[in-house]
Parts: structure tokens; sequence; C-alpha cells
């Protein structure tokens, strides 16, 4: 090459490189690139915004935009009219686009990137249930997982069921922007057939399915009838009707401490002697061992009927402490579960223990006797989830607990009283039937 040609040749590619510069450099600075969505299927598309600070000088501001993607197209360039600070473009993709990551560049006064995830199409990635077994009344949630955010203006999901004993919502709106979204279902309080449900949820033309199981069958019924109880033998085995298999109790009898047939509902029905704060004559039936955490589940209930002793008056005039236990829970450390009736400061006092957590109930003054008056017959239902605990009285809910669970420690050393606390103490003499847990 002639010397001077490329001298010149030099000299006109600074005299470019200087006037680009000096075109970009009136163009304003570019504060920000920002594209919505940043993740979408292909053959979707993203639409992007450029910031520009102060606004686009006389003659407007220009912008080239690039990007090394495969399959991806967008605009060479923008001009951002003159006074304005944002301009936009769109990025968009075919169904072939292969999935990738796409890096868009845009150049003014200055440069801007953004990366654009491109992926397969949507997905529904995830769909479960906790629990997996809902006992009737009982709830559980399903999350749904999905392989991309929802767009702006969201998605809507329809979800549908096979049976009538679920209860589940026909939609749900999914926001913008969440990848994953919860919706309950609840298992219907007269649900009375073991079932397996097929739960669908449809999102973006596409449908996954999960299964939940209703099961109303009772872990646990100690009836209190001579079938369960075949003589009132210290040690003698009793085998409630319904147990985890090769569970059996044990009937303790102390000192002078009697078990009595005392009829509650029917022919059903026990009551366990002396009462107090006493372990030294008194009676129980236990059972022990690991099987309770069988029928002690994070999520469950247990419910009982009980017949009085006492009137609201003779309770208080108990020696106090005058607890009556109906039954207790134990694993291996701790109180789980609990049951009892008794006085303090002049009120008659439901006492319950749950997930760990105790609490009570102070019946109405006045309503003492009407509830649980001499022969009067209460049924006292308890519910529990992992984060809460409800207790019924003859069908209505009069208080609800919340709680951080306590995790039990289900051993050989744990044991199922009933009749009593633990050992022995404050003994039920007022009678009992009809204890099923599930």
């Amino acid at each position: 090459m002639n010397p001077s040609n490329f001298v010149t040749s030099l000299k006109l590619t600074a005299l470019f490189v200087a006037c680009a510069a000096i075109s970009h450099a009136a163009n304003g600075t570019m504060t920000l690139l920002n594209c919505r969505p940043t993740v979408f299927a292909a053959g979707a598309s993203s639409s992007c915004t450029v910031y520009l600070s102060p606004a686009a000088p006389a003659g407007g501001a220009h912008i080239d935009l690039s990007t090394k993607a495969a399959g991806v197209t967008l605009p060479s360039s923008i001009t951002i009219a003159a006074g304005a600070s944002i301009g936009g473009f769109k990025v968009t993709t075919t169904a072939s686009t292969p999935p990738q990551t796409a890096v868009i560049t845009a150049i003014g006064s200055n440069t801007k990137t953004i990366s654009l995830t491109i992926t397969n199409g949507f997905q529904i990635t995830s769909f479960g249930c906790t629990p997996t077994t809902l006992i009737p009344g009982f709830s559980a949630n399903c999350t749904v997982g999905m392989s991309m955010p929802a767009p702006s203006g969201g998605w809507v999901a329809t979800i549908s069921d096979t049976s009538s004993q679920l209860s589940a919502p026909s939609t749900y709106t999914i926001p913008a922007t969440a990848s994953q979204f919860q919706f309950a279902v609840t298992a219907s309080e007269t649900a009375s057939l073991l079932e397996t449900v097929t739960i669908s949820v449809t999102v973006q033309s596409l449908t996954r399915s999960t299964t939940v199981t209703i099961n109303p069958a009772y872990k646990f019924s100690f009836q209190g009838t001579t079938s369960e109880i075949t003589s009132i033998l210290n040690g003698l085995t009793v085998v409630a009707t319904t147990a985890p298999g090769n569970w059996p109790g044990v009937l303790s009898l102390i000192g002078s401490g009697k078990l009595a047939f005392t009829p509650v509902q029917g022919s059903s029905g026990v009551s366990f002697h002396i009462g107090g704060s006493q372990n030294t004559n008194t009676a129980f039936v236990h059972f022990s061992g690991t099987q309770a955490g069988q029928v002690f589940n994070p999520q469950g209930e247990v419910d009982v009927m009980l017949k009085s002793a006492y009137s609201f008056a003779q309770r208080k005039a108990l020696a106090s402490p005058n607890h009556r236990y109906a039954f207790m829970v134990n694993d291996d450390t701790r109180t789980q579960f609990a049951l009892n009736m008794y006085t303090s400061n002049g009120r008659l006092i439901v006492g319950f223990t749950a997930g760990g957590l105790t609490s009570s109930y102070n019946v109405p003054v006045g309503q003492e006797d009407t509830l649980y008056g001499a022969g009067v017959v209460l049924n006292v239902k308890m519910t529990w989830t992992p984060t809460s605990a409800t207790l019924y009285l003859n069908g209505k809910a009069v208080t609800t607990i919340s709680f951080v669970r306590v995790f039990p420690n289900w051993t050989s050393r744990s044991v199922f009283t009933i009749g009593s606390a633990v050992g022995g103490y404050y003994a039920a003499d007022d009678a009992l039937a009809q204890l099923k847990v599930r």
C-alpha cells in the first residue's frame, strides 16, 4: 500500500470513531435497561425499556441494539425523541428458538446489557398437597410450581377434583412474577368412606394432577364395655375396640382403687376410683409403646363422652386440686395430649393439651350445671394441626389456640393413659365412654 494512502486511511478511521463518540455522547446517559419478563418460553416475547438521564437532546438519542443469541430478533437501533427520557423495543422469539440465555446490548453514550432466559416452554414443574391424608373436616395445603413466573396481568389456574367430599376453589389467580402458588382443599365433615381423590390444576392449557386420601376411620377407639374389659382385676389385658396391631392395654388397680362400669351412652361407660391428687388408691388403663405415635398424628382429633359425677357445687367442694383426667398422652419427655375437668377460683374449667401446649376454657358463669352438672353427659372433641388446636363442647367450638408445635419423641416409654393422668394421679370418677382418635 502507498504510505500516503495508509496515513489517509488512519486519519479517516480516527475521524469516524471521533464522530461516533461525539454522536453517542450527545445522546444522554442510559441509566437502566429493563425487560419484562426476563424468563419466557420460546415463541413468546419480552418488552424492553431504555431510560435516559438527562432526556434526549435536540435531534433525539440514537441507541444501537444487538445480541449474539440464535433465533432472537430485535431492532438494530431505536431513536428516543428529543426531550423524552425513555424508549422501548421488543425482543421476539419463535417456537424453534433454542433454550438459552440471550444477552441484549444497548450502546449509546454508554453501554447497558441485560440477560433474558428463554426456556423450552411453560411447564408445571411440581404439584403436591400436605398432608396427603385428610380426616373429615380437615384441610391440606396444595402447592404448584411453574417453570417461569407469571407475566404482567398474571395467569388464571383452573382447579378440579374427583370427589363431592372434597372442597377446592374452582379457579386461582396467579399474580404477576409468581413462579408458584398455593390453595387449600378441605374434606367434608360428613365424609364416611375411605376415598382417594384426584386433584387437577390447569395453567396455560397444561394440566398436572396429584392425589389426597380422605380417611374417616378411627385409629383408636375405646368404648368402655365388658368386651374390652372382661374383668376388674389388676393387671387385666385390655383390648380396645380399635387400635394399632399388637397394642394391648393394661388395667392397673392400686391400693383400694377400682374400676366401675358406669353407663354413659347405652351400655358403654367406665369410671375410675378413687379421684383426687393421690395415686396410692387409684385405677387407670394404659397403652404403652411407640404405637402412640401411630394414633396421635400431627393432624387429628379426639372425641369422648363424659358423664359428670358431681354438681358444680359438689365439684367445688372437692379437695383442691380437684382435676379429673379423661386421658393423658406422654411421649418420652412430656405430655403431648390431655383432657381434664376441674374447678379453680369458683369456675368450672376444661383443661386440655395439644401439640405439647396446655391451655384451658372457662365455662361461662351460670352454665356449669347445665353443661356438666351431676349426671349430665358432655361430648368433648379436640382437633389439632401442626399450628393450632380447637376445643369443642357438644359440637360447638369454644376456643382455639395457636402454637409452635413441640415435636414428639415416641419411644417404648410413651404411654396413653385413660381414666387418669400418667401414674394414676387425678383419676376420673366422672364416667367416660366412646373415646375415639383419628
